[in-house]
């Protein structure tokens, strides 16, 4: 099946499309991991001894979650690449939608074509890089700790 999205009576009317309120929803979403990860490295800085090897520059904190940031809030960008705006629909799609929706819903309505693969693939990518970076940090703190 495919994935569409629509609007209907929304409760703010921002003037943008489902399509588009979807991909800024998701980019806002994912956008609290860099900040849940600034916290981290902070509070992960603070117990660091000074001649450590893990005790990290400012420099290299703010790449890294630059970088983080970056990859985590990309990962709409690949639903917006598959994003398809209800009027521009081929008649195959436009087959598959029930007859219930009048022509004027179909027009509003915005799909998601052939989003899954790489969805799944910015996904998997996300889950790894937090789950290293969680694992190897957490790891360290608690050794720290243990000391």
């Amino acid at each position: 099946p495919t994935m569409c999205i629509y609007r209907d009576a929304p409760v703010f009317n921002i003037p943008m499309s489902a399509g588009a309120a979807f991909v800024t929803w998701i980019v806002l979403i994912l956008f609290h991991i860099p900040v849940y990860a600034a916290c981290f490295i902070h509070r992960h800085q603070i117990i660091v001894p000074d001649d450590s090897v893990f005790k990290l520059r400012p420099f290299s904190q703010i790449m890294f979650l630059l970088v983080t940031t970056v990859v985590c809030t990309s990962f709409g960008y690949s639903y917006y690449l598959s994003w398809v705006p209800g009027k521009d629909l081929g008649t195959s799609l436009k087959e598959g939608i029930s007859d219930e929706w009048d022509q004027g819903g179909i027009n509003r309505m915005d799909c998601f074509i052939g989003y899954k693969a790489l969805r799944n693939v910015w996904g998997i990518f996300i889950i790894c890089y937090i789950a290293i970076f969680v694992i190897s940090i957490s790891l360290h703190t608690l050794s720290i700790i243990k000391k």
